[in-house]
């Protein structure tokens, strides 16, 4: 897979643009001129938000742990602005970083979710 990666402040006309450039075989990393390790990843088949951090502190040898990625997101359920919250959170610790996985899987802004959760909603209703 061919892959691409460059810098911008990233912005809805970013996001159209990097979509329109979507293709098999591609791979975009547009990482944020304006939030240190936040990136857009665009695959061929999706969008998503990414953090790249280093947990704070030291390992018990003394060494620092290794660098983390962490999906926050999707362009289509979360602004630029706030990918960019949702980093700065994650950078702050591992609290926001938990705080965000047991959001995951939850629909943001009212919106209905994934067909996975719509339909356990349907069959737990019905």
């Amino acid at each position: 897979m061919e892959r691409s990666s460059e810098t911008a402040r990233i912005t809805r006309a970013t996001i159209a643009a990097a979509d329109r450039r979507r293709r098999p075989d591609f791979r975009l990393v547009i990482r944020d001129a304006e939030c240190r390790g936040l990136a857009l990843v665009v695959n061929p088949t999706g969008m998503t938000w990414n953090v790249s951090y280093r947990p704070r502190g030291t390992k018990p040898d003394g060494t620092r742990p290794a660098m983390r990625e962490l999906v926050i997101g999707s362009p289509a359920a979360m602004s630029p602005d706030e990918a960019r919250a949702a980093a700065a959170k994650v950078k702050d610790g591992a609290k926001g970083a938990a705080t965000l996985r047991a959001n995951a899987g939850r629909p943001s802004r009212g919106r209905p979710g994934s067909a996975l959760q719509r339909s356990r909603r349907w069959w737990t209703n019905t």
